[in-house]
């Protein structure tokens, strides 16, 4: 019961974004993971995406020809679609139909599998086929009147990237017996790469960390390269909600399009009829804290074998370990009938 109003608080702490548009596919806010989907399992992601200018954008003339973007650009409102599919556990592919009437494609591929000393090992490329290309952004010749929207540079095409993801448990918090958490960082060019001094600092680097306090919710922040993001998940069976703030640092500028909190809402749905893998355990085949995490199948797991509910996490080991130990005890003295005998 603590954990379900631990869940809501911070749900309604971070209403906002998790996913922004376009990279509803990724696993992070904005940061790709090293995870891929299991084999022939899909995911259907539908997002909205508010902010300003994020339909359109607002010109006023200053001088006799020339044109500059407003600053006071209204909250607008736009959308993607998103389809992804895994294949051979190693593969993860995505498609990208934004509001903006932008399509694209997004690939990754898993070099190494996690295991307990060693993080995954995934790359990757987003935006194939986007024709915003870094060049064209440096030099300044965008097509304005085809791409009349902000955050262009969340667009820009063949992004390549590196990224490494482990899981990790923590025990005996003052608040929390069992808390996961995933660490994700990696290195990126083009749309990894910002404009602004700590981004030319980090040169691509990038980064986030993910907190589940409860089985069925996390808690992500993050710096994508170029700025923070905030947000958080909640899973209900096959579904996730998603929710959260990104650009943090951007808020209360007074460039164009950069004043007002940007946000977006995303509800996915996880296709597993196809996979030997289902949506509870998608990340969770070759991840080592997997064996101890409180899913449905470990669940299942401790009640096959002890016959105990398993609402705790440490009780559901512990009573597993009790399983194991009795069975170990037959055994014994089954062995030991026979060397009387």
């Amino acid at each position: 019961m603590k954990g379900r109003i631990f869940s809501v608080i911070v749900l309604v702490l971070a209403a906002g974004v998790l996913q922004a548009v376009p990279f509803t596919c990724l696993g992070g806010i904005k940061v790709p993971t090293a995870y891929v989907l299991p084999h022939l399992m899909a995911e259907f992601s539908a997002v909205s995406y508010f902010g300003p200018g994020v339909d359109e954008l607002t010109y006023v003339t200053v001088y006799d020809n020339d044109f500059v973007i407003t600053d006071e650009q209204d909250l607008q409102f736009t959308y993607a679609g998103v389809f992804n599919f895994g294949l051979f556990n190693r593969v993860e592919l995505g498609a990208v139909y934004t509001g903006n009437e932008m399509f694209m494609l997004n690939a990754k591929a898993q070099i190494l599998y996690e295991s307990e000393t060693l993080p995954a090992l995934s790359v990757g490329m987003d935006n194939l086929f986007s024709d915003i290309t870094q060049k064209d952004q440096d030099d300044g010749e965008v097509d304005l009147e085809k791409h009349n929207f902000t955050d262009l540079d969340d667009y820009t095409a063949n992004s390549i990237y590196v990224v490494l993801s482990k899981s990790t448990v923590l025990r005996g918090l003052p608040f929390s017996n069992y808390l996961e958490t995933v660490l994700h960082i990696g290195f990126g060019q083009n749309r990894f790469e910002g404009n602004a001094e700590l981004s030319k600092q980090l040169g691509g680097l990038f980064g986030a960390v993910e907190i589940k306090p409860v089985p069925y919710m996390s808690v992500i922040a993050e710096m994508d390269g170029y700025n923070v993001n905030f947000g958080a998940n909640f899973m209900y069976k096959n579904f996730e909600f998603r929710g959260g703030i990104y650009r943090i640092e951007e808020i209360g500028r007074s460039e164009a399009g950069r004043d007002k909190v940007k946000f977006a809402l995303n509800v996915r749905y996880t296709l597993d009829y196809f996979s030997e893998i289902k949506a509870a355990g998608k990340y969770a085949q070759f991840n080592p804290t997997a064996e101890i995490r409180p899913d449905q199948r470990r669940r299942a797991e401790v009640r096959r074998e002890t016959g105990a509910a398993g609402e705790n996490p440490l009780l559901e080991e512990l009573e597993a370990i009790r399983a194991r130990r009795r069975q170990a005890e037959e055994e014994l003295d089954e062995i030991r009938r026979v060397l009387e005998d």
